[in-house]
C-alpha cells in the first residue's frame, strides 16, 4: 500500500509544529484529502506551520480549511506557501479580482448591467487538471467559496496517485515508458464546443 493510501486512511492526526503551534489533520475519506484545523490563514503563517502544511499536502493531496475569512491578499499569501503563482492566472480571458491577476472570479451571477460578474465556462465543468499544458504547471490550485448554493454546484476531485497505483504492475510499467503530447488547439476546440462558440483558428 502506498504512502498516500496509508495516511489517507488514518484517523485524525494532531501535529505539533517546531514552534509549538498545533494543527489537526482530519482525513476526508478513504483515498485522499484532509480538513485542517488550528491554522488561521488570515495572518502570517509561521515557517514551522508552512513545513507541516506542505508535508500534509504531499501526503493527503488536497487540504480543506473551513471557517476562514480571507481577503484577496490573504488568498495570494496562502497560495505562496505552496510555491510560485501564475500571473495572470489562465490568461486574460477570465474575470479577475481587481488588482489581483492571479485570482479568477468563478460565478454564474449577473451584475446590474446584466453581464456575468465572473467566469462560468462550461468547459471547466468537465474533468480537468488546472494548468495542464503550461510549461511550468502549478503545484496546487485554490478555491475560496464566498457564496455557495444550498444544493448543487459541487466540485469533485480525483486522486491521480491512487488511480495509477491501482493499475496492474504491467500496465504501470507500460505507461512509464510513454510521453503525452499536449495540444492547445485541440483543447480550445473542445472548450469552444462546450460553450457553443465557433471554433477558433490557430
Amino acid at each position: 500500500m502506498s504512502t498516500h493510501m496509508v495516511y489517507a486512511q488514518r484517523g485524525a492526526t494532531q501535529v505539533t509544529c517546531a514552534d509549538g503551534r498545533r494543527m489537526t489533520f482530519e482525513p476526508l475519506g478513504a483515498s485522499f484529502g484532509a480538513t485542517v484545523h488550528g491554522v488561521d490563514l488570515s495572518r502570517e503563517v509561521s515557517d514551522a506551520e508552512v513545513a507541516e502544511l506542505r508535508r500534509a499536502f504531499n501526503i493527503y493531496g488536497a487540504l480543506r480549511f473551513p471557517d476562514q475569512r480571507l481577503e484577496p491578499a490573504d488568498e495570494v499569501r496562502t497560495m505562496r506557501l505552496f510555491g510560485g503563482i501564475a500571473d495572470p492566472a489562465h490568461g486574460s480571458n477570465y474575470n479577475h479580482v481587481p488588482g489581483y491577476p492571479s485570482l479568477i472570479i468563478l460565478s454564474n451571477i449577473l451584475g446590474d448591467d446584466n453581464q456575468p460578474i465572473g467566469s462560468a465556462s462550461k468547459g471547466g465543468m468537465e474533468w480537468h487538471t488546472d494548468g495542464s499544458g503550461w510549461r511550468r504547471p502549478p503545484i496546487a490550485s485554490c478555491l475560496y467559496a464566498v457564496e455557495v448554493p444550498s444544493t448543487g454546484g459541487e466540485t469533485y476531485f480525483a486522486n491521480g496517485y491512487l488511480a495509477y497505483e491501482s493499475l496492474p504492475e504491467a500496465e504501470r510499467d507500460r505507461l512509464s515508458t510513454m510521453k503525452a503530447h499536449y495540444s492547445w488547439p485541440t483543447l480550445r476546440k473542445w472548450l469552444d464546443e462546450a460553450v457553443g462558440r465557433p471554433p477558433q483558428e490557430f
